[in-house]
């Protein structure tokens, strides 16, 4: 790689040739089809809930890394939803949302999981189909809470217990 100092006294046509090679050489990797493929972007495209899931899937991958266990997970989780809602995508509203997540009022992380799932893939879905997002209200702030999770208690001995333990121990290791 040519790198170029700032004070050279080269003009930009050297700095494009440099960028013409870095290019035309085999440090960039060819673009994909994906990228060559244009997305629809209004909303009565949204009839395909699957279809819709695949490019949602594939964007993720391509711009934030998605690994396998996040596929898994939306894969898992948002084809629930999909086939509890009986209207389709484009006319998602908040109250719809609700009512699915109180479903899972008695798991609550369940509940945190679909969530959380849900306002991704409807952020997506709100920029890629120019679509407004259940989440957000006309302000722009969240219209639904994040569920809260109960906090995880963790056991703990009373002093009689502790000493019963010591006392079984048959030496200072155990």
């Amino acid at each position: 790689m040519i790198t170029l100092h700032p004070d050279s006294g080269r003009g930009p046509a050297v700095g494009r040739l440099v960028w013409d090679q870095e290019v035309g050489s085999s440090i960039l990797p060819a673009p994909t089809k994906f990228l060559s493929t244009k997305l629809p972007t209004n909303a009565s495209s949204l009839t395909d809930p699957v279809n819709t899931l695949d490019l949602f899937i594939v964007n993720r991958k391509a711009t934030r890394g998605l690994t396998s266990s996040g596929e898994t997970w939306f894969r898992e989780t948002l084809p629930r939803f999909f086939r509890w809602l009986d209207m389709p995508l484009s006319s998602v509203s908040t109250d719809a949302i609700v009512q699915f997540l109180s479903i899972y009022e008695d798991k609550p992380w369940r509940k945190r999981s679909f969530y959380l799932a849900l306002r991704t893939f409807w952020k997506w879905v709100s920029i890629t189909y120019d679509t407004p997002n259940p989440f957000l209200d006309r302000y722009g702030n969240l219209a639904i809470d994040i569920p809260r999770t109960p906090s995880r208690l963790l056991y703990t001995l009373e002093p009689r217990q502790m000493s019963t333990l010591i006392e079984a121990a048959s030496n200072a290791r155990n």
